[in-house]
């Protein structure tokens, strides 16, 4: 059978690190330090120097060269149809809605952690509920467990360590998976209102009043919240997003804002939304 997705080389995966190249302040007509034992010398020197000016060691040493991770042959979500359709759909409700003169309130989750997040005992067990055949349910499976990952720093590996939950960033089948895994978020409360792309959720709420569209999308994030901690699932606070549209003046100034156990949700006058351009 023909390994169409490359499934095999995601068992064992190796993260590449680059720290930067260092000056020797000792010696700064020299060539730049490139293997990581002599980089740990110039960080010592470098230390040592800063450390001498200042009278003490500062804080801010650089101690710990910074790093970029990168890997190689990462295939990203590209920018094609879904996330135009899904927008195309968002404009057409709430269009209606203001021609209609009823007001929409639109508030966006952010699934933290995201891949790092599935659990295969569970990506298995939703498989299962959701009716898929058994084989390629064990096929699933396998791709996701026996996984392990090491790290190469300069050149330097470091030692294989096993991975028991998560699935492979840059795999095209681990993006289908993980819409698969948070399902269930989108058929909770009217599944017609609810939107997702990536591990992006939003929640369409339309009414006579920004007071109850509020209290709608209260109900629905506490809802959502409820369901991820049965789950394992949680999102990430910081960028929960709430967008307000409206033609009512009395609407200019919304002092109203959704808010649930966790937090209550505040307004910005500027907000950014990926994938769309």
């Amino acid at each position: 059978m023909k390994d169409v997705f490359d499934m095999s080389k995601w068992y064992k995966s190796t993260g590449i690190f680059q720290s930067p190249l260092l000056k020797d302040p000792l010696r700064p007509n020299s060539l730049p330090a490139v293997t990581i034992h002599e980089k740990r010398d110039v960080l010592v020197r470098n230390l040592l120097q800063n450390s001498a000016e200042a009278g003490d060691i500062p804080l801010d040493s650089p101690t710990v060269p910074s790093t970029s991770l990168y890997f190689p042959d990462i295939s990203m979500l590209q920018v094609e149809e879904s996330a135009t359709d899904l927008t195309t759909c968002l404009t057409h409700d709430v269009e209606q809605a203001l021609n209609q003169d009823m007001t929409a309130s639109l508030l966006t989750l952010d699934v933290k952690g995201a891949f790092d997040s599935v659990l295969p005992g569970r990506l298995i067990r939703r498989l299962r509920e959701q009716g898929w055949p058994t084989n390629l349910v064990l096929w699933i499976a396998s791709f996701a467990t026996g996984r392990s990952v090491q790290i190469r720093l300069d050149g330097e590996i470091g030692p294989s360590t096993d991975i028991t939950c998560g699935l492979p960033q840059g795999s095209l089948v681990s993006s289908i998976l993980f819409m698969l895994y948070i399902a269930p978020l989108f058929h909770l409360g009217n599944p017609r209102n609810r939107f997702g792309y990536a591990d992006d959720a939003a929640n369409l709420a339309i009414s006579t009043s920004l007071t109850t569209n509020c209290k709608a999308l209260s109900d629905l994030l506490q809802e959502a919240f409820n369901w991820g901690a049965a789950e394992g699932i949680t999102f990430t606070l910081d960028k929960y997003k709430l967008l307000y549209f409206s033609q009512h003046k009395a609407d200019q100034d919304p002092t109203r804002t959704p808010s649930m156990k966790a937090r209550s949700i505040t307004i910005s006058e500027n907000t950014k939304q990926l994938y769309l351009q």
